[in-house]
């Protein structure tokens, strides 16, 4: 069938050129009318390469304005010009089927009932539908290239994929809180390896110190490097810091409050409640004390051959030699004293210190409080005695401090104390322990301590508010072990420092433990963190992760039918330029 022929089902009418013009002459073109009816003019719409023809009715006869000609209505006989733009393609109807719409220069034939078609209804349906195909393709082009889906994709999972979100950094940042505690832990651990280092060697020299084959100068040399080594770890205990926060002077551990200001909290193990504690003080802890007769010298007198002779204290052999003076003499005693952790000072007749050159009496205090304190000076030349007041000693022990515990407040029936001197340990179950200095309580007293919710490092391990572990780092120094007036000059003293440096190792080992427990914990921890954000993670993508293949496979589908219909397009703007051309050639 010709491009420009009309097909119906009974009847073919070819378009010619006839009545009133030329059959060349292309500025009109007549329709012939009537069933069947046929002319040999020529076949002008299969030469201008019409796309359709539109008749209606029975017959056709008027002419046309052939430069305005894009298509041709024919209503009731009277041919009408279509807008050129507007005709790209015509569909193939007749009065009872449709034809393919998109058959290029196809012809609609309809009856006389039949609704009539807008002239440019195929061209606006053809661009529509090529609007509504490249709005597909850049929808997915957007999905391909953020490579989530959009948020009109899927409203109720962009609001649940959010949610996950806000989860998943929050547990990321969680685990990189959970890595800084654990280089907070071991910048705390390297200091306090180092503390039980020296506190090793303090122990070690202790042991040395113990022989008595050393003499008192090698005694002294031997606590010179153990005072050395405490004031090492004390200051170890100030200055290590981590992000400029001191971690063992006290500050990172649960603080108290004292409503005692003689009675202080050293230390409490992290399973001790956070509660009131009352107790008693019956009696204060006391030191040893030592008060010699009257003396009857002067500084600048020398001793003489009767009055030399040998001092004891605590079993210490002091020498007085002859043509000392007695100044010397009691620099003499007051260095050995001191190595025994006594003070010897000259006091008047009030018992006030005050120079040598006016005391009466000289008075020894030991350092240390409790009952294991005591002051013993003898000597066996009577001289020397009457001179430094010997014979006249008043000798009084030291006491340790009584303390009733307050069971109606936080102790319960089962704690215990233990009181060595001023320092007192109160121990329960369920590694209850409060350790406490009393040194300065008067008695008899009350005291209320309260244990705080504060003081401890607490690290955000979890997304959520709450989510934290509580690191509590007790202070490290020599008054919290024990050691700070450990001397080793005496045999007695060196073997009481064996027990207590021992028992510093020991303390300092526990806290390692727990130090060590804490990085365990924090370690596991950021592994479980790290996969609850790699699961969310996974069940996010899930919801709003673009499907690749599916994707690609759209996107490709609908850019060949763009194309496609982008060409066609252009193609049927470009007819009427086309038709001209040829008319006019």
């Amino acid at each position: 069938m010709l491009p420009g022929s009309v097909l119906s089902q009974d009847h073919l009418v070819a378009p010619a050129l006839q009545g009133g013009h030329a059959a060349g002459d292309p500025a009109a073109v007549v329709l012939g009318a009537g069933r069947g009816d046929k002319s040999d003019g020529v076949p002008l719409f299969q030469l201008l390469g019409l796309h359709g023809l539109k008749a209606e009715g029975q017959a056709a006869q008027a002419a046309v304005d052939l430069p305005e000609l894009g298509g041709i209505h024919l209503d009731n006989g009277i041919a009408r010009p279509l807008d050129g733009g507007s005709c790209g393609g015509v569909a193939r109807r007749d009065q009872h089927r449709a034809v393919d719409p998109d058959a290029v220069g196809g012809v609609a034939l309809r009856g006389v009932d039949d609704d009539p078609v807008e002239p440019g209804e195929l061209l606006l349906i053809a661009e529509l539908s090529g609007h509504q195909q490249i709005v597909v393709l850049q929808i997915g082009q957007a999905r391909l290239q953020v490579q989530y889906l959009l948020q009109g994709d899927d409203a109720a999972g962009m609001a649940i994929s959010q949610k996950m979100k806000a989860q998943i950094r929050g547990l990321q940042r969680a685990s990189q809180n959970g890595s800084d505690g654990v280089s907070f832990i071991q910048t705390t651990e390297g200091a306090m390896a180092e503390i039980e280092n020296m506190l090793q060697r303090c122990r070690e020299l202790s042991v040395q110190a113990a022989n008595e084959t050393n003499t008192i100068d090698d005694k002294k040399s031997i606590q010179n490097e153990i005072d050395s080594l405490r004031a090492e770890i004390d200051r170890l205990s100030e200055q290590t810091e981590y992000n400029t926060m001191s971690v063992l002077d006290g500050s990172c551990c649960r603080q108290s409050s004292s409503s005692n200001v003689g009675v202080k909290l050293i230390m409490a193990s992290d399973d001790v409640p956070l509660t009131s504690y009352e107790f008693t003080i019956n009696s204060a802890a006391t030191q040893a004390t030592a008060v010699t007769g009257a003396i009857n010298f002067t500084p600048a007198e020398e001793v003489t051959k009767a009055a030399a002779g040998k001092i004891q204290i605590n079993g210490e052999t002091i020498e007085i030699k002859e043509g000392m003076t007695y100044e010397e003499v009691y620099a003499n005693i007051r260095d050995y004293c001191e190595m025994m952790n006594i003070d010897v000072a000259p006091v008047n007749a009030a018992g006030t210190e005050c120079e040598l050159s006016q005391a009466t009496n000289l008075s020894f205090t030991s350092v240390l409080y409790g009952s294991s304190q005591e002051i013993k000076i003898t000597t066996d030349n009577a001289d020397l005695a009457q001179k430094l007041g010997i014979n006249g000693v008043t000798a009084t022990k030291g006491t340790d401090a009584s303390v009733t515990l307050d069971t109606a407040s936080g102790f319960s029936n089962t704690a215990t104390v233990f009181v060595d001197g001023a320092r007192m340990e109160i121990s329960d179950r369920d590694g209850f322990r409060m350790v406490f200095d009393v040194a300065n309580a008067t008695a008899p007293s009350d005291a209320t301590v309260t244990m705080l919710d504060a003081g401890y490092i607490s690290v955000q391990i979890g997304a959520n508010e709450g989510q934290t572990i509580d690191l509590s780092i007790p202070a490290v120094n020599t008054k919290v072990l024990a050691v700070e007036n450990c001397n080793v000059c005496t045999h007695e003293g060196a073997s009481a420092a064996i027990t207590a440096f021992n028992d510093a190792v020991d303390e300092v080992s526990a806290i390692r433990s727990k130090l060590g427990a804490y990085q365990n914990r924090l370690d596991s921890a950021i592994t479980s963190l790290d996969l609850t954000a790699e699961n969310l993670t996974e069940a996010c993508s899930r919801i709003e992760d673009v499907d690749m293949s599916e994707e690609m496979t759209k996107y490709t589908q609908y850019s060949v039918l763009v194309q496609a219909g982008t060409s066609m397009l252009a193609q049927a703007n470009n007819q009427p330029q086309t038709i001209l051309q040829l008319l006019q050639g």
